[in-house]
């Protein structure tokens, strides 16, 4: 029964995810209008965007996850007891993602603090200028999904392959 409910509920998150695509690509390329304004100039809503970057969503967001990645350690490391160890092996792996998720969010917030809507229809790879910029940012988005893909899969060839998808697609294709 459980691994029918986990099938269940990885096939309703591929058909969200194909969901989102469609409808983000479709609006990108003109084929449908579902997007706000907000966020099909930003990608996703960035609260308080009249006022400094630090007090907008993307710094909040940072601010939110540094608070709570310290609360689940000092969790994490206050109960060693047997009944917590589950927990504590699903919670201990998420760590740096949650940290990184907040972190790359304040890169966001800093990065398209001036950015026009011609320059945020570009990928990753089209907005750099530099070899070295090119380097920098693919290292950055792949540190970003490492940070995920460990929690996932642990340090083995399935973290280094999805990372290396996920952050070569997202720094080509991705807009």
């Amino acid at each position: 029964a459980g691994s029918v409910i986990g099938d269940c509920l990885n096939i309703a998150i591929l058909l969200h995810t194909a969901a989102y695509l469609l409808a983000v690509g479709g609006h990108h390329y003109n084929f449908i209008n579902v997007l706000s304004p907000a966020v099909a100039q930003d990608g996703f809503c960035v609260s308080n965007k009249e006022q400094s970057v630090y007090m907008q969503s993307h710094a909040l967001c940072l601010y939110g996850d540094t608070v709570f990645t310290v609360l689940l350690f000092l969790i994490v490391k206050m109960d060693r007891s047997d009944q917590a160890a589950p927990a504590v092996a699903m919670i201990r792996p998420q760590l740096f993602a949650i940290f990184f998720h907040g972190c790359a969010h304040m890169f966001v917030g800093h990065k398209f603090e001036n950015a026009t809507p011609e320059w945020m229809a570009l990928s990753p790879y089209a907005r750099q200028t530099t070899a070295q910029g090119r380097i920098l940012y693919c290292a950055f988005l792949c540190c970003f999904w490492f940070g995920f893909m460990k929690s996932f899969h642990g340090l083995a060839f399935h973290t280094f392959f999805f990372t290396m998808a996920y952050g070569v697609v997202h720094f080509f294709c991705v807009p």
